[in-house]
């Protein structure tokens, strides 16, 4: 989990409070749950914080952290079809170029994920043209040939 993000949510002991509170008001929220993992991990749980970051993620793909998340996971255990996927959520919400540009090329790098992410694109999801716009800035011509030509 980033650092940065883990320091814009207080004191451990603090954060931890306030997101279990929040859970418990609302437990459906993947929000509440990243929040949770985050202050889990910041009071020195990792573990818990792993689990319910997986937890938030499995609950609501537009939470922006979880997917980033889960992408580093999954570039970590090496499940570079599951990282596009999440990378594929990133992009339909609109993540910001600076991180798409980041994180495009970690995961794009691997064949399975060019073929997944074509895969997730042949199946006409509503974020395509988000897609094909910001790809040709952030992708190599190599990357973009082999997921969009198969994708259409």
């Amino acid at each position: 989990m980033s650092s940065i993000w883990l320091n814009d949510i207080g004191p451990a002991e603090k954060a931890l409070a306030q997101a279990r509170k929040l859970v418990q008001r609302r437990p459906v929220p993947a929000e509440h749950l990243s929040l949770l993992a985050a202050a889990r991990a910041k009071a020195g749980d990792t573990s818990a914080g792993l689990v319910t970051i997986q937890q938030s993620a499995r609950r609501g793909w537009r939470d922006r952290q979880a997917q980033e998340t889960m992408l580093r996971l999954a570039l970590s255990a090496g499940d570079d079809r599951e990282a596009a996927r999440r990378l594929a959520a990133i992009w339909a919400l609109a993540g910001s170029e600076e991180d798409l540009a980041e994180l495009a090329p970690l995961v794009l790098a691997k064949p399975a994920a060019r073929e997944e992410m074509a895969r997730l694109l042949s199946a006409g999801p509503k974020w395509t043209n988000a897609f094909l716009q910001r790809a040709q800035r952030v992708l190599t011509q190599e990357q973009f040939g082999e997921i969009v030509g198969p994708a259409i």
